[in-house]
């Protein structure tokens, strides 16, 4: 094969310098990588630096010079200038001596390396995005060969497990499970439940065992199929499901136990008026006990308020642009509502509720709803401890009020907005919410308390039932409203 095809196929260029002629020869690779043509460019070494990087000249230079010194070969990459285009390149030389010592001549190579470079760079910002990814995510992240062994593990999954990375990549994922669990799920995930969720009991390092919901995909990388693996810790939930089933059972259990009470005494008061009176007492406590249930199960709806909400940001997709506003409005004052549960799930307290904590969860979840960059939140509110009554008509208050500023305070999609949301407690144990904003404020001369809106209706009538007082503060830019009770 003859040398120029060799040297195209490979990409690499071959040039001899004479140093006692001072003559530079160039291979014709050398000429397509620095974008000349051969019949029109003769090569010499002050030429060949116009090629060079400004900033790499000096490298160029010191480096061929301290080889000719030392009677040494050298390799560097540096970076050309070609066609206004910057790229990369290697050169390698070594140089011919006589027997004083004196240069006569040097030989190279260079290869555009452009394409080398510009790829691991993208490599590396890609596996530092993973990285990042990875290492903020709150689920467990892994990466497993086919035959289960750990390759890649995030930080999430070694809090979740109780092992390290170390220890963690020297296991499998058969490793992790607890005892007597079937070994056949890692199997279904690569075939039969690619993509689905698998419940999963695994065991921590402590042997403590606990709940997993595992979506396993298979992935290529480099030519090697792994198997990605993302796990959700659920054992709180599937001890509440537990829990809820228990009570189920038990009410199932009691109601039946006063239907054949109830049976009983009709029957007895069938056969017996006399003891009438005492009939219609044990009726009076078999109603009570049913309210007593009555009011179990509407707590129990209320905590399942959040599947509402989702059902209905599923349902909206379907319906026309109002009535999907309609849907997604009623959706966010559930979901206010839901919030409440939530902190109180977190704070093992079921009469009142951890004011602050409740509206930093309200806050982001408006902020995640409504996506708006332009709009910046200021939360001042202190530690307090509020009726769970209270708290929650407080939070649809909030709930409505921001709302309206996001959606008509800034019509500019240009304009910088902050909302200021504050919290306090004033004097003699009274209570003070103030929410406002910088935005275009409300038309001049309407009555806030007698809009047809049904946001600031449902808001004034929230006012009502914490026995509170609404006032609209006078600002010159913005709105501002400040709501008062004890």
């Amino acid at each position: 094969m003859p040398i120029d095809e060799v040297q195209e196929i490979s990409g690499i260029g071959y040039w001899e310098y004479d140093l006692v002629e001072r003559k530079l020869h160039w291979s014709k690779q050398v000429y397509e990588i620095y974008g000349v043509d051969p019949t029109e460019f003769t090569p010499s070494e002050e030429n060949f630096y116009e090629f060079v990087h400004p900033d790499d000249k000096s490298l160029v230079y010191d480096a061929y010079y301290k080889t000719l010194a030392e009677q040494n070969s050298f390799r560097i990459q540096h970076r050309v200038i070609v066609n206004g285009e910057v790229r990369y390149v290697i050169q390698r030389c070594e140089s011919i001596f006589d027997k004083d010592g004196t240069p006569l001549r040097s030989i190279g190579s260079v290869q555009d390396v452009t394409e080398t470079i510009e790829a691991q760079r993208q490599l590396e910002a890609s596996q530092k995005k993973f990285m990042a990814i990875s290492n903020q995510a709150t689920e467990g992240i892994t990466i497993a060969d086919l035959e289960g062994n750990y390759v890649f593990v995030n930080p999430a999954f070694c809090r979740m497990s109780g092992y390290t990375e170390e220890e963690l990549l020297k296991l499998s994922v058969f490793d992790m499970k607890a005892k007597n669990q079937d070994q056949s799920s890692f199997k279904n995930t690569k075939e039969d439940m690619e993509g689905k969720p698998v419940h999963v009991v695994l065991q921590k390092k402590t042997g403590e065992e606990y709940h997993t919901e595992i979506i396993g995909d298979v992935i290529n990388i480099d030519g090697e199929s792994l198997v990605l693996g993302t796990i959700r810790d659920v054992t709180d939930r599937v001890k509440r499901e537990e829990l809820l089933n228990k009570f189920n059972v038990e009410l199932e259990s009691k109601v039946e136990e006063r239907t054949n009470q109830l049976n009983e005494t009709i029957y007895e008061l069938s056969q017996e008026v006399e003891y009438r009176k005492e009939v219609e007492a044990k009726l009076k406590e078999s109603l009570a006990i049913k309210e007593v249930l009555f009011k179990e199960i509407t707590h129990r709806v209320k905590n399942n308020m959040q599947i509402i909400s989702s059902l209905i940001n599923l349902q909206k997709s379907t319906l026309s642009k109002e009535a999907g506003e309609f849907l997604e409005q009623i959706s966010r004052r559930i979901h206010s509502m839901a919030l409440i549960h939530e902190t109180l799930y977190k704070t093992n307290e079921f009469e009142k509720i951890q004011y602050d904590d409740y509206l930093r969860s309200l806050i982001s979840y408006i902020r995640e709803s409504y996506q708006s960059e332009n709009i910046r939140f200021e939360l001042n509110a202190e530690k307090n401890m509020l009726p769970l009554d209270v708290g929650t008509s407080l939070g649809m208050i909030v709930m409505e009020l921001v709302s309206n500023s996001m959606k008509h305070a800034f019509p500019d999609d240009t304009m910088q907005g902050v909302i200021d949301i504050e919290f306090l407690k004033a004097d003699k144990g009274q209570f003070r919410l103030i929410i406002s904003d910088n935005g275009i404020g409300m038309p001049n001369g309407l009555d806030f308390r007698k809009t047809t809106t049904l946001g600031l209706q449902l808001v004034l009538s929230l006012v009502d039932q914490i026995d509170g007082k609404i006032s609209q503060s006078e600002k010159r830019v913005g709105c501002s409203f400040v709501i008062e009770f004890f």
